[in-house]
């Protein structure tokens, strides 16, 4: 079923851009002045500390919404300065897993509060829990890409 590209559909579109946008440029400037770390390593280390640990190369590229050479080009940052480590996986010893070093840990942990002031200052203060909780629904919805009607042409 084609859906229009209404004006409230664009303002949600570039509303979400514009957000994403100051959220991203926040966090790389409080990361970087707080903990020398950029947003895409703190990404990377989020979610390795979500999944137990450790991911499967593919996987993190998915939950990074990387390319898998970009992941990996990442990865081999990150690897250098000590945070994550490769493995081969134990579970298929044909595949790579990604594995958080208690030096990851460390800094993932001592960055949070940075990370969370800045999602609370552009984004959290500005949602109730009800807003928070549609949102929330919304976005996961829209990434979920099993569910995701064929493309089509929005004009946008």
């Amino acid at each position: 079923m084609s859906r229009p590209a209404t004006d409230t559909r664009i303002r949600a579109w570039r509303g979400l851009l514009q957000t994403h946008a100051r959220i991203t440029d926040a966090m790389e400037h409080a990361l970087q002045a707080d903990h020398q770390l950029p947003v895409a390593w703190y990404q990377v280390l989020v979610e390795l500390r979500l999944a137990g640990g450790a991911m499967r190369m593919h996987h993190l590229a998915e939950a990074a919404t990387l390319s898998r050479s970009a992941t990996t080009r990442l990865v081999d940052s990150i690897e250098r300065a000590g945070l994550v480590e490769r493995r081969i996986c134990p579970s298929d010893r044909r595949g790579i897993e990604v594995v958080l070093t208690d030096g990851g840990r460390q800094i993932q942990r001592r960055a949070a509060p940075t990370a969370i002031r800045v999602l609370h200052r552009h984004l959290w203060s500005r949602l109730d829990d009800e807003q928070a909780a549609t949102l929330a629904e919304i976005l996961e919805s829209a990434a979920d890409n099993d569910a995701m009607p064929p493309q089509e042409s929005t004009g946008a």
